[in-house]
């Protein structure tokens, strides 16, 4: 139990720490600049952030509609309609899909 405490306390002073260097660096475009550009700079940042956000999600979908589930299915009907088990054909499958993934987009 002790090193999980532990190994909380280093992600805690890790988030601190970046949340320290947020702060002083708005501080110094505050203070450099002034408050307008510090809050253009923040809303920059923000909407770079957002639109990572909305490709992570974009490419998480992107994974489960075209690769995770088409084999999940494929490798289903074929351990049912045949003799090879489920877990032989799974790889296969979704290497298919990933295939299929890269040449869609």
């Amino acid at each position: 139990m002790n090193d999980y405490a532990a190994w909380l306390d280093k992600i805690e002073r890790f988030f601190w720490a970046g949340n320290d260097l947020i702060v002083t660096f708005n501080d110094f475009l505050a203070t450099q600049f002034g408050r307008t550009f510090q809050l253009a700079v923040d809303w920059v940042l923000l909407g770079l952030l957002f639109i990572l956000l909305l490709r992570v999600f974009k490419f998480s979908f992107d994974v489960l509609r075209y690769v995770l589930v088409p084999s999940v299915v494929v490798s289903g009907l074929l351990a049912v309609t045949t003799s090879l088990p489920f877990l032989s054909v799974m790889p296969l499958a979704m290497g298919a899909g990933t295939v299929f993934m890269l040449f869609k987009s």
